[in-house]
């Protein structure tokens, strides 16, 4: 009895992580798409260890201050490794799901373009601050 308690419980995880929907973003989609972007916010983040959630907040925050998102993101090299490949990896990830870019219209996929390019321009221009 103890024998099969213990395989249910080694099983279950995996059961649950199977029964997730397909096409779900790696990340809780509620929080990552707040308007406004704001610092505190991606402090906060950082704070609950969700750095890539916080690098998504900094490329957006770029508009606003650029120096200072570089800044924290320098500050996080410790945890996340090479900036650029997170701020790639980042920007890959939350780009897709990001409603701004993407969103149905009359049952269609629609893909904004123009949003896209702004965002990779963005991030693009972080890793070159992070760079220096």
């Amino acid at each position: 009895m103890k024998k099969v308690l213990l395989v249910c419980l080694m099983i279950l995880p995996l059961v649950v992580l199977l029964a997730q929907p397909p096409n779900k973003p790696p990340f809780d989609i509620d929080d990552a798409y707040v308007k406004p972007y704001t610092f505190e916010q991606a402090k906060h983040l950082e704070w609950d260890w969700e750095f890539d959630k916080a690098i998504w907040y900094y490329i957006n925050l770029v508009p606003l201050d650029i120096k200072q998102a570089a800044l924290r993101i320098k500050n996080l090299k410790n945890h996340i490794g090479n900036p650029v490949i997170f701020i790639n990896t980042t920007f890959k990830n939350f780009a897709v799901y990001d409603p701004e870019i993407n969103f149905i219209r009359a049952d269609t996929l629609v893909t904004n373009k123009d949003v896209w390019d702004k965002k990779r321009a963005w991030a693009d221009q972080l890793i070159t601050a992070v760079s220096k």
